[in-house]
This record gives structure tokens, sequence and C-alpha cells, in this order.
């Protein structure tokens, strides 16, 4: 039932954003340019995975390092390297490309992710 906005450009520009929205731990991976932003769940199986970003993305494709197992993450969620590669992450229902002050007036109430908290 929460509802949250992200800023394109901030996930892009931070690569990785970790959240909890309604309970679910989440991961947003967007790439450098805030064009494509994804969601998914942070548990894969037993395991809840945290994320940091990485530089690797030129060389590898990789948008993401997990801090469990080291394995390298590319923006469709899929680990491409180390231990969990081939694992892929559960994508979480969510819209791209809108204005969420127009988004808003559906959601009353959302919170804009990094916003002060009045």
């Amino acid at each position: 039932g929460e509802a949250v906005a992200y800023e394109a450009e901030v996930v892009g520009g931070r690569g990785v954003v970790e959240d909890e929205v309604g309970g679910l731990a989440i991961a947003l991976f967007g790439t450098a340019d805030g064009s494509v932003v994804n969601v998914f769940e942070r548990r894969l199986e037993t395991l809840e995975l945290h994320f940091e970003p990485t530089s690797d993305t030129a060389e590898t494709g990789a948008i993401a390092r997990d801090h469990q197992t080291g394995s390298l993450w590319n923006v469709a969620g899929t680990a491409i390297s180390g231990p969990l590669d081939g694992a892929q992450l559960r994508a979480v229902p969510h819209f791209n490309k809108l204005f969420w002050f127009s988004w808003a007036l559906f959601k009353p109430g959302v919170r804009l992710y990094g916003a002060p908290v009045s």
C-alpha cells in the first residue's frame, strides 16, 4: 500500500539505491544517464542481498556488486559473475518515466525518495 517515487537521475547518479517499501526490501539499478531504472527484490531465496555500485560497468556491463558474495549484477537484475552467476532477482512491478508529481495525484501521500521528511 505504500507509494514511493524515485527520480531517475538520482538512481542513475548513484547506480544503486536500496530502500524498503511496504515491508519489502528492494534495490533499484539505474544506468548512469538514468535512461533505464529497474526495481528488484533484494531477497534471493533465503539470502537478503545488499548492493553497492561498481566501477566495472564499462568493462563487464555490471552495475552493482553484492556485499554477501561479491557477485556482479547488471541493470536487468542478473548476476553476471561470481558465486551467484546466472541468478536472477525478482522484478518488482513499477512505472517508469512518469512525472512523480502527476503520479502523486493517483497515490496521495506518495513518498519522494531522498526528500526531507516533514
